[in-house]
């Protein structure tokens, strides 16, 4: 499948690699330095399977950029090799199992929290986080497949409660990341692919297609209580958060964005990119300390962020202060 490419329209210095990724690539130009990109992805289908989301940091690495998969420095983060290097399956097995459905199993959780960390890493003012995904699916939520070949009960619950356990630093490297981070929703956002995509400072996502679900309550689960913490603080109405948790509501982008689960909902994937490059954009242009930007964020959700085990300091950037 031929990958796509989504930047902003400045990078009029980009060119394409020579390697099979067809990544970005970016001259060492000052006028590069400050641009908010995201780029997307297709690999080939062997080495798609743990992909769930493709994560990168916009702006900060520009100039230096990361390893790619051949011989030249691009923007990639460590997610996409991690991702290829724990495929297990055949490539006839992934075209009908969870390829599209970016399911977060344990390889592919542990891919996403390596691509937070280097973001965090390279993070300078003027960087944001785009995440988006291929296909029907945002992400279809926890691996219950891999839960479920465990091949009995306890071992099914014993995987499913390491899903849950691994999941939660996830989500306080999210709260914790200084920088700006926006969701661009191409498609179905289920249950922790949810709590991902809620995880996140702005959320934007199609009207046309896909919903969000928290599936627990049919499927007979509880919710672990970074969960509960992070619908209690980041959804403002007590009616939406029992829709959502209690009646399993699947919510489509003009009902989201009315519930104020959403930023903004669009019409197709194209819009949806777009918005959300122009809202990274607009966030990264003030050029905020990161510290002070994580440190504030925190102090928004102080409840989750106890759940969590996140301390919440005051930082001083300003040198006149």
């Amino acid at each position: 499948m031929a990958p796509e490419l989504v930047a902003a329209a400045a990078a009029a210095r980009a060119r394409r690699c020579c390697c099979r990724c067809s990544s970005l690539l970016l001259q060492p130009a000052a006028a590069a330095r400050r641009q908010v990109i995201s780029t997307k992805l297709q690999l080939p289908l062997n080495s798609s399977l743990l992909l769930p989301l493709l994560v990168l940091v916009v702006a900060a690495a520009a100039a230096r950029g990361r390893r790619c998969c051949c011989r030249c420095s691009s923007l990639l983060l460590p997610l996409l090799v991690a991702a290829a290097a724990a495929c297990r399956c055949s490539p006839s097995d992934l075209h009908e199992a969870t390829t599209y459905e970016h399911r977060l199993g344990p390889s592919a959780i542990d891919s996403i929290l390596s691509a937070i960390a280097q973001a965090k890493a390279e993070a300078t003012p003027g960087s944001a986080l785009i995440t988006t995904s291929h296909g029907k699916f945002f992400s279809n939520g926890f691996d219950l497949a891999w839960a479920q070949a465990a091949g009995s009960r306890t071992g099914a619950r014993e995987r499913l409660h390491y899903m849950f356990k691994s999941f939660r630093p996830l989500v306080a490297a999210m709260m914790d990341l200084p920088m700006p981070t926006v969701a661009a929703v191409n498609g179905h956002a289920a249950a922790a692919g949810f709590i991902l995509a809620l995880s996140h400072d702005y959320v934007v996502m199609r009207r046309d297609k896909g919903v969000l679900y928290m599936s627990e309550v049919d499927i007979g689960l509880t919710l672990p209580d970074y969960c509960a913490a992070l619908f209690r603080e980041k959804v403002g109405s007590a009616t939406a958060r029992r829709d959502v948790l209690l009646r399993a509501k699947k919510i489509k982008g003009e009902e989201a964005l009315r519930m104020g689960l959403v930023e903004a909902a669009y019409d197709s994937e194209e819009r949806v990119a777009e918005a959300s490059m122009r809202l990274g954009k607009q966030l990264a242009g003030r050029k905020c300390t990161g510290e002070v930007y994580a440190e504030i964020r925190k102090s928004l959700y102080p409840d989750l962020c106890g759940v969590l085990g996140l301390d919440i300091k005051a930082v001083f950037s300003n040198s006149k202060l």
